[in-house]
């Protein structure tokens, strides 16, 4: 009996020391993939939303109602401070300086802001719920809907009653594809190579929105918002890699 109990003993010394260091490595795994997660969930809000008003503000066409509360004051914003910091350096009225500079602060600025909101919340209940689904749905879709709100606030009135935006072939294929995307990872959330499955359909993903995202893109005469593009799909692969630390924190 006493053999067996200090054998017993031994063995739950063991499992304590091997355990210990296990959850700490899994602690730490988690810790890192939402800590990366909230990075890019933050650049990638910052990018979509500047990324929509830079659009507008380049695009022109005809200005709808829709763009009144969002795109009109933020290109407005762009514009004015972009001319005020060409003044502050003394540079030309049409150099980009200003722009590249204002488009750049706005990012960050906004970046920074949801960062450090995702930090204050970090510690409560509240941010599986803003991590996981609204994070994923963030990476999927915030750049997506917001370069159709653009298109939708640009579409050229004359053509309205011809070819509406309703029907444009844009708006179609989001209204199927980015249904599809989300049924996917919710069907397979707990299948065991969702990750390597679900990197595909990102990787897919991310190809045909760049397709038709680009275009828009290289009408945008400054080189930051093509620089900051990568953290669009980063925000998703990033998100997936967080995905499986709440899926399987064991």
């Amino acid at each position: 009996m006493d053999d067996r109990g200090r054998n017993g003993s031994w063995e739950v010394a063991a499992e304590k020391v091997i355990g210990e260091p296990l959850n700490e490595d899994l602690k730490l795994k988690g810790s890192l993939a939402q800590i990366l997660h909230e990075t890019f969930f933050s650049l990638n809000v910052g990018f979509a939303v500047t990324f929509a008003v830079l659009a507008f503000a380049y695009r022109g066409g005809a200005i709808r109602t829709s763009a009144r509360y969002f795109l009109h004051p933020g290109a407005a914003f762009f514009l004015d401070h972009a001319a005020k910091i060409n003044r502050l350096f003394h540079l030309d009225s049409g150099s980009e300086i200003g722009s590249e500079i204002t488009a750049c602060t706005s990012l960050l600025l906004i970046a920074v802001s949801v960062f450090l909101v995702l930090r204050l919340i970090a510690r409560t209940a509240a941010i599986r719920a803003v991590l996981y689904p609204l994070g994923g749905l963030a990476a999927f879709v915030l750049l997506p809907l917001l370069w159709l709100h653009v298109l939708q606030a640009t579409w050229i009135s004359g053509e309205e009653d011809l070819y509406p935006f309703w029907r444009s072939g844009p708006l179609a294929f989001f209204a199927v594809e980015v249904p599809l995307v989300c049924a996917f990872f919710f069907l397979t959330r707990k299948w065991r190579y969702q990750v390597w499955a679900g990197a595909v359909v990102l990787l897919l993903h991310y190809t045909l929105w760049t397709d038709d995202v680009w275009w828009t893109l290289s009408r945008i005469p400054l080189w930051s918002p093509k620089l900051f593009y990568f953290v669009f799909p980063c925000s998703g692969l990033a998100w997936l890699f967080y995905s499986r630390t709440v899926a399987d924190p064991q």
